[in-house]
């Protein structure tokens, strides 16, 4: 009986530890990799459309690639630019639903107004990794003209 009871206990013990260890950690890139990370809202220009905001992240090289990241308690897909390979663009409409759940890698993450957290690759290395980015600024927003009016 005493064996069985053993058993579970060393069972448990390791779940537990192997659990802990597949948490996302954050991880310092250097400092130059990241060259600015900014956002714009923007607002259609007719009264029934949509809101969002655009974050976009520079890179100063291209030694890593970004995937997603958890900006404003949404996790978004961060695309690169076709016309800039060092630019990766986030879209957040208005009526996106916050998708930050246990189920994703960044549930684990915290972040304010002007933070976010950017998970990526390192060229030839496996997995990924997160990083959080302080100081995301603010620029001007975007307000797309209106429909033409029908005479």
């Amino acid at each position: 009986m005493k064996t069985t009871i053993g058993i579970c206990f060393v069972l448990l013990v390791a779940l537990c530890l192997m659990k802990c260890t597949s948490v996302s950690k954050l991880t310092d890139i250097p400092s130059t990799t990241i060259k600015e990370a900014y956002y714009k809202p923007w607002n259609s220009g007719i009264a029934s459309g949509k809101s969002g905001i655009n974050l976009y992240v520079r890179l100063n090289e291209n030694t890593i690639i970004l995937d997603s990241v958890l900006f404003r308690e949404n996790v978004l897909k961060l695309k690169n630019s076709p016309v800039d390979s060092l630019l990766y663009v986030a879209n957040l409409h208005s009526d996106n639903h916050k998708i930050r759940t246990k189920t994703s890698n960044f549930y684990s993450f915290d972040s304010s107004v002007d933070e976010c957290v950017i998970s990526y690759k390192i060229k030839n290395r496996k997995g990924l990794f997160y990083h959080k980015v302080f100081g995301v600024m603010k620029r001007q927003t975007i307000n797309y003209p209106s429909s033409p009016t029908k005479n």
